[in-house]
């Protein structure tokens, strides 16, 4: 997720008058599949899915656990998507659950963001198919989830397999802070049905069909984490490939849409060129409502229509491409991984096309902003507010930007000044095939640039990961 950080004095100002503020397991894929089957009337999805589940994580497997994401969106909602009021609110009622064939119950957990479902002792290997109705209400709003502005932003609107950790299923809470949201890779059959006039801006390509003022479409798409959508009457379609890799730009008419378009290719190929192939044939940027500059998803991003700086956002948001999809994380308790090197990226981009001086005139920015941070909590006397290697629950909005974001990113250039640019290309290149399509974490991370650079960088990153880092005095 790209997210606008200010380091104007006056930021530093207000901060000084508010409060201050585990790794993720490595695991082999897990290879479920999602059919997905649902209509859009106004603002509400009537939805059939039945999850080819397999039991990849524990022997004696008793119940399997579902993230209901979109009962953050609801008035009442313990745990929020939004940290503001809603025009409306959403979330989902579940009308029917089956395990193979056969009636079930499911128990709803106390904030009602997850249900768990019994099943009889699952060996490892063994499937299980569920199969469930529900209806999902959509919010008014310019989030992940909603609708805004004859935009449609639907991700993360079904039930989706909990991911599983060292003591079972996870049961994180939602929070408008970071990204909340941790899922395994899938496979994903979807059919969707919306009025004729809607553009959808998927993550694959797809059939469509026309009948009685209603359009369908059908995808397939595998290996991802999470399957994402956008529906518009607005949308126009930018089209650019090159040998097997097609970018689709949705637009409103956006006057730069074939330059915007070759950038996303570029990007691609050029990341494809130092940390491994992009996984996809597509590749996917919808410009819509969004109350960030941008967001990720398996394959296609959501870039925000009224960015003041598109190119950045989209280069962040493809990077993402390779880190949090390609490679996962616990984006919850290891947030930094994806999002601080997501943005020192975004920086080596430039560096990468031979833009020596922006690359460099990046990272100096982001130490100055993340210095005059640095400065606000020693004066409050705050120095636990330095610390990374949090959860999103123990920041403020603008902490999260500066630890994970910022402070993040100084790590990797600084692991990119000690090892040098063959052997950080080298280290990032391990990094993605030790670790495709799974959940890395800080060891993996350390393995990788061990390997590359034949020594234990561990200290380093350690350093940098708690309150040892100093910026200020170099900044």
């Amino acid at each position: 997720m790209k997210k606008t950080l200010f380091c104007l004095f006056i930021a530093l100002v207000c901060l000084l008058t508010v409060a201050g503020c585990t790794g993720g397991e490595r695991e082999d894929t897990a290879k479920s599949g999602y059919e997905i089957e649902f209509s859009l009337e106004e603002n509400t999805l009537n939805c059939r899915q039945t999850v080819d589940f397999v039991n990849v994580y524990s022997d004696g497997l008793r119940e399997i656990k579902f993230n209901l994401y979109m009962n953050a969106y609801a008035e009442d909602a313990v745990d929020k998507a939004y940290a503001t009021p809603l025009k409306t609110y959403g979330g989902t009622e579940i009308t029917a659950l089956k395990i193979n064939g056969n009636d079930a119950s499911f128990t709803l957990s106390e904030n009602k963001l997850s249900f768990s479902v019994p099943v009889d002792s699952l060996k490892l290997g063994d499937r299980a198919e569920i199969y469930m109705e529900y209806t999902v209400t959509l919010p008014e709003c310019d989030l992940r989830t909603g609708y805004s502005d004859g935009y449609y932003n639907l991700s993360n609107f079904y039930p989706q397999i909990a991911v599983y950790g060292e003591e079972g299923f996870l049961s994180d809470a939602y929070s408008a802070v970071g990204d909340p949201i941790l899922s395994d890779v899938a496979d994903f059959s979807v059919k969707a049905t919306f009025d004729e006039h809607l553009v959808a801006a998927t993550p694959a390509l797809g059939t469509e069909t026309i009948a009685e003022g209603k359009k369908t479409i059908s995808i397939r798409a595998e290996n991802i984490r999470d399957f994402a959508m956008v529906l518009s009457d607005k949308f126009l379609c930018e089209t650019v490939s090159d040998e097997n890799l097609t970018v689709y730009y949705f637009h409103d008419g956006n006057e730069e849409s074939a330059e915007r378009a070759s950038l996303a290719l570029d990007v691609l190929k050029t990341f494809s060129s130092v940390f491994g192939d992009y996984p996809y044939d597509t590749f996917t940027v919808a410009s819509t409502p969004f109350a960030e500059e941008g967001m990720e998803f398996s394959g296609l991003v959501y870039i925000d229509n009224l960015t003041t700086d598109f190119e950045k956002t989209l280069i962040h948001e493809t990077a993402h491409q390779w880190w949090y999809n390609l490679v996962g994380n616990d984006n919850v308790r290891e947030g930094w991984l994806d999002e601080g090197l997501t943005t020192f990226s975004t920086a080596y981009y430039y560096s990468l096309k031979g833009d020596e001086e922006t690359f460099t005139e990046e990272i100096k920015s982001i130490r100055r902003s993340y210095a005059l941070y640095e400065r606000s909590q020693k004066l409050r006397g705050d120095k636990g507010a330095l610390n990374i290697n949090v959860d999103i629950y123990s920041c403020t909005d603008y902490q999260y930007g500066m630890l994970a974001y910022n402070k993040s990113c100084l790590l990797f250039a600084d692991l990119y000044e000690k090892a040098g640019k063959e052997k950080f290309e080298k280290a990032l290149s391990y990094y993605v095939d030790d670790n495709r399509f799974r959940r890395a974490d800080s060891t993996s991370l350390a393995d990788a640039f061990g390997k590359a650079m034949n020594c234990d960088v561990t200290g380093i990153i350690d350093g940098w990961l708690s309150d040892k880092a100093v910026v200020t005095t170099f900044a």
